[in-house]
């Protein structure tokens, strides 16, 4: 099956939310991802989040895709990271990572760029963070 959504731009609302990522990542499936989070908090990281763009996939992409996240797929190439509301001199964050006090304050307001994915029947749908990759590099749940 081609999964395919069709991918809505939403970076200017700026939609916030939190959500779950698991300490072990890069997992294949929702299922793994799920089974890692319902051990408990000393499995995930809550993150702060902002959605850049909505994936709508049909039913069956859906659920064919949250078996397929380390798959490669072309709506994900380049997306995801990590940027921060904080505002530094910086125009690189590994020079940033020299400055340890002014990176604190950076990281204190930081957020990953995600995907929220989701189709009609799966409103709620769930967070991916490719890192520039593209497969589902992170996943949230929230």
């Amino acid at each position: 099956m081609e999964i395919n959504p069709t991918i809505i731009n939403v970076e200017s609302l700026n939609i916030r939310m939190k959500a779950k990522f698991a300490k072990l990542n890069k997992q294949g499936s929702m299922k793994d991802y799920q089974e890692e989070i319902d051990k408990g908090e000393s499995e995930y990281y809550v993150n702060d989040c902002k959605v850049m763009e909505i994936a709508h996939f049909t039913d069956a992409e859906l659920e064919e895709f949250k078996y397929q996240f380390l798959t490669n797929f072309e709506f994900l190439v380049g997306k995801g990271g990590t940027d921060s509301d904080y505002d530094t001199d910086y125009k690189d964050v590994y020079e940033l990572l020299n400055d340890k006090p002014e990176f604190e304050k950076w990281k204190k307001q930081s957020y990953d760029e995600v995907i929220l994915c989701k189709s009609d029947n799966d409103s709620k749908g769930f967070l991916v963070n490719p890192e520039g990759h593209n497969y589902a590099r992170y996943v949230g749940i929230f």
